[in-house]
């Protein structure tokens, strides 16, 4: 049995909706188009991703008109077999479901096998692409720090760390998020990777102090990515490489500026659709904390 929230949206307010759902469920979702409203329909495989994903909208919509209901296992695999069809990223990755799996794909890319489930990450958002992207490019420029240990600060479905371990690192995936954190460990495991990867669940507090990665990747909001500055900026090694995206092309001023107050320069700035990733080469390095 799976299960399936329906949110009534009036017509109104139906963009703020989709802004937020884009957010939130980055695999899809459908829409019922209804008189003076429409239906937005998500569907998940656990009761406790329905809770969860009820609990995010609330936060950011308490009014929200939502439903829930329960529906029968094929018409989820349906539903997720239309929705989430396999996304190939910079001629170097490709992302699929487990369903997918086996099947021949061009340009000798790099197979990723995803659970669609609650987490954040299954390649179809534009702030994953756009990590994704930087992590090719980093490996096309022969600057990938292979056989050393990388940060992925929010790992979210564990997408990055797993790319991360299939282009040859080691990885510790961090997120405050026990869904994530479930999820991640599932797709570490699709992928034979749980051997490369290190999973806790937590904020950045709970790294050891002094410890310091080669790359850092950070895929979350902008709001977080600017409070952690200071610390996100003291885990990157000297001459290291950090990653940052989640944030919209209005924010990327702000995010970029708080950085810069701890001595990092301007980032390479990638844009997709209003998203940006920031991208920070040869750090210099700072005073740990």
């Amino acid at each position: 049995m799976s299960y399936v929230l329906r949110w009534h949206v009036p017509d109104e307010r139906l963009d703020s909706a989709i802004d937020l759902l884009s957010d939130l469920v980055p695999w899809g979702w459908e829409e019922v188009i209804k008189r003076e409203e429409t239906i937005l329909c998500v569907h998940v495989q656990e009761r406790k991703q329905l809770k969860h994903l009820q609990q995010r909208i609330r936060r950011y919509w308490p009014e929200a008109e939502l439903e829930t209901g329960k529906e029968k296992d094929a018409d989820w695999q349906i539903a997720w077999q239309f929705f989430f069809q396999p996304v190939e990223v910079a001629d170097t990755f490709c992302i699929l479901p487990p369903w997918k799996r086996g099947e021949d794909l061009q340009n000798s890319l790099i197979p990723v096998v995803i659970h669609p489930k609650m987490a954040f990450g299954t390649g179809h958002h534009p702030t994953t692409t756009l990590c994704l992207e930087a992590l090719a490019r980093i490996l096309s420029q022969r600057k990938w720090p292979a056989g050393k240990d990388i940060l992925d600060v929010g790992t979210g479905s564990g997408i990055l760390a797993i790319a991360a371990a299939l282009l040859g690192s080691r990885c510790l995936g961090l997120d405050i998020d026990p869904v994530a954190v479930d999820n991640a460990r599932e797709n570490f495991e699709a992928n034979g990777v749980q051997e490369e990867v290190q999973l806790f669940c937590g904020d950045v507090s709970s790294l050891r102090p002094g410890r310091c990665y080669p790359l850092v990747v950070a895929n979350i909001l902008a709001g977080p990515l600017i409070r952690m500055a200071p610390v996100l900026t003291g885990f990157v090694a000297d001459q290291g490489i950090l990653l940052l995206s989640g944030v919209l092309e209005s924010q990327a001023e702000s995010v970029a500026q708080a950085y810069n107050v701890q001595g990092l320069g301007n980032p390479r700035i990638a844009h997709s659709g209003e998203w940006v990733s920031l991208l920070w080469t040869e750090v210099q390095s700072k005073k740990k904390i």
